[in-house]
């Protein structure tokens, strides 16, 4: 168990490299885990075929019964803590989470899985800046490639809190779907230093607050476009 956990930390340590997730599979081959090398190598494989690549039929409903038959035991040790849960390139790497488990158990769940991706879920009352301080402040925030706060109900204080902290430096993926930020939260993200790495931001269902808010200034547009890489 010792060669297994150090072969983990070592996916841990670099998440966005096939090279330990391969070599993870031919140890857990090795060890009688033929199918779940097997989703690894298959995920690995899957991740950059283009959607209308003639093999992905065939991995994708492979990789569907690998899941169904043994998806809820891969991740077992994660599942009490979580909402839901996603398997990319043979690992547990997206998650559904309330603003509760986050606080209890994000950093259980990244000492198991190598989390790229969060996604929180709905906040049942309005956020307040104290909730955006506490999620800006928390290291966790820089182990995601993507955070996803789709209806969070996020307004402009808030995210402007959460825009000038530091863990957000390797964050590609921002999503915003439908939160009431305004305008002095749009120019919070085009101000933010620690966002040069974002590649795309998700404003789709942009609504009013009470009382109108400006449309999006194309200073700002452009700002965001700007970005090496980026895309609004």
């Amino acid at each position: 168990m010792a060669h297994d956990q150090a072969l983990l930390n070592d996916i841990l340590a670099h998440p966005d490299d096939d090279g330990p997730r391969l070599v993870y599979a031919d140890w857990l081959e090795e060890h009688r885990e033929a199918d779940r090398a097997r989703l690894i190598r298959l995920q690995c494989e899957l991740a950059p075929l283009p959607v209308y690549h003639p093999r992905l039929q065939g991995l994708a409903a492979e990789e569907d019964k690998l899941l169904q038959r043994h998806g809820a035991k891969w991740a077992a040790p994660i599942s009490d803590w979580v909402s839901s849960w996603g398997f990319r390139r043979g690992f547990v790497e997206e998650l559904r989470i309330t603003l509760q488990q986050w606080r209890a158990h994000l950093a259980n769940v990244l000492a198991l899985a190598p989390i790229r991706r969060v996604h929180l879920q709905r906040l049942s009352t309005l956020p307040g800046p104290a909730t955006a301080r506490e999620l800006a402040e928390s290291p966790l925030l820089g182990r995601l490639a993507e955070l996803d706060l789709k209806n969070a109900t996020f307004q402009h204080l808030e995210l402007t809190a959460l825009a000038a902290s530091p863990h957000l430096a390797g964050l590609r993926e921002l999503g915003l779907h439908n939160n009431p930020v305004a305008a002095a939260g749009l120019e919070a993200l085009g101000a933010a230093r620690f966002l040069g790495g974002l590649e795309r931001l998700d404003l789709s269902m942009y609504p009013l607050m009470e009382g109108g808010a400006a449309p999006l200034d194309p200073r700002l547009i452009k700002a965001l476009a700007g970005r090496p890489g980026s895309t609004g």
